[in-house]
């Protein structure tokens, strides 16, 4: 379902009045330094009741020439990102795709690895283009965490909540394991398209992944 961005000139900073929902995305990065590199693309769905709602999907343009490694390993080039949209606009996009309100920034969210990566350039992204801090830790919900997790025979105690598990589980050494996207794709049988790392594609995969995962979803309300 495409996304119409409102005809608004900054955020309006309005609570949505509206179910609780989950925040499927995945990011690609001119780099892997969240201090440095730029995102160039990305990809959320938003999900109610495991269903999909809506899509939002952009490429991001982006002010220097991408490497070479991360032209082969997206399939994204500059010309590509020419057409892009900037990141104000992008961040003006995400906060109502979003439904953020000023005195209520958390959102219920989801990634593959979200919490060493995706979650540092969207913070980023929203702190540089609307001044905005966004409080993702607290319902953020790590599918490669709880892939590792299943791996290592590794239980959440009682209590705990996930993405303080998630960031445990993560943190911990094991040499041999591993738990990228493709490797929990194929875990759960999610089918795989033929261009990866690409936001879109790697949001889809990650949907499946959760929908396997989400008999925790319950952890976001503890």
């Amino acid at each position: 379902m495409p996304y119409e961005l409102k005809p608004t000139a900054s955020p309006s900073y309005q609570c949505a009045e509206e179910p609780p929902s989950v925040y499927i995305y995945d990011i690609e990065t001119s780099g892997l330094n969240q201090n440095i590199d730029q995102p160039i693309e990305i990809c959320m769905i938003k999900l109610e009741s495991g269903k999909e709602i809506s899509r939002y999907c952009t490429l991001i343009q982006y002010e220097r020439p991408l490497s070479l490694e991360i032209v082969a390993l997206t399939s994204i080039n500059d010309e590509m990102l020419l057409s892009g949209k900037t990141r104000k606009i992008v961040a003006q996009e995400l906060h109502d795709f979003l439904g953020l309100c000023e005195k209520s920034p958390d959102i219920r969210i989801c990634g593959h690895n979200l919490l060493r990566f995706d979650n540092f350039f969207l913070r980023r992204l929203f702190k540089e283009q609307l001044g905005l801090v966004i409080n993702l830790g607290p319902f953020s919900f790590d599918t490669a965490a709880q892939f590792k997790a299943e791996k290592l025979n590794m239980h959440r105690s009682p209590g705990q909540k996930i993405e303080r598990f998630h960031s445990k589980v993560l943190d911990i050494h094991a040499p041999g394991v591993k738990y990228n996207l493709l490797e929990a794709a194929k875990y759960y049988t999610i089918p795989i398209p033929t261009k990866v790392h690409r936001a879109e594609a790697d949001t889809v995969m990650t949907l499946g992944i959760y929908l396997k995962q989400r008999y925790l979803i319950s952890s976001y309300s503890e």
